[in-house]
């Protein structure tokens, strides 16, 4: 790890010591705080899709299956119209 070849030194003298400016810092700030926030949405949707699964009975080959689930529902709206 790069801090431990620092020791004694702010984060701010070991970016500089290494050439990093504070715009190229800030920017991978907000690429970092992007990345997180495409985490969260991502971590919701899976939740989102986990709890679809649980719902639908599940594949007899393979359990929670998404294609079984697609195919589930294109049936049950079939079956409505």
């Amino acid at each position: 790890m790069i801090l431990n070849r620092y020791d004694g030194e702010t984060p701010q003298e070991i970016l500089e010591s290494q050439g990093v400016t504070q715009q190229y810092a800030a920017d991978l700030a907000e690429k970092v705080t992007a990345i997180q926030e495409e985490l969260r949405v991502t971590e919701e949707i899976l939740k989102e899709r986990d709890r679809l699964l649980r719902e639908i009975p599940e594949c007899s080959a393979h359990g929670q299956c998404v294609p079984h689930a697609i195919q589930w529902v294109k049936e049950r709206k079939a079956q409505a119209a």
